[in-house]
């Protein structure tokens, strides 16, 4: 998929999945600009990135809810 639809896309699905804790949204791009606008997407909303193995998969993870 072509930037911007994958951060886009990926916007979608976290407001979707709606931050429940570890849940996992994995987005497929081949764009090379597609790497830092997903991070930038999953950042804002405090989600963390986790290692797919593959250059064209992106896995992000829901931030763990902390008492306090």
């Amino acid at each position: 998929m072509r930037c911007p639809w994958p951060a886009l896309q990926l916007g979608r699905k976290l407001r979707e999945t709606g931050d429940v804790p570890g849940a996992m949204v994995v987005i497929i791009a081949d764009d090379p600009r597609a790497p830092g606008e997903l991070r930038a997407v999953a950042m804002a909303r405090g989600w963390a990135e986790v290692p797919s193995g593959s250059a064209h998969e992106f896995r992000f993870v829901a931030p763990e809810r902390t008492n306090g």
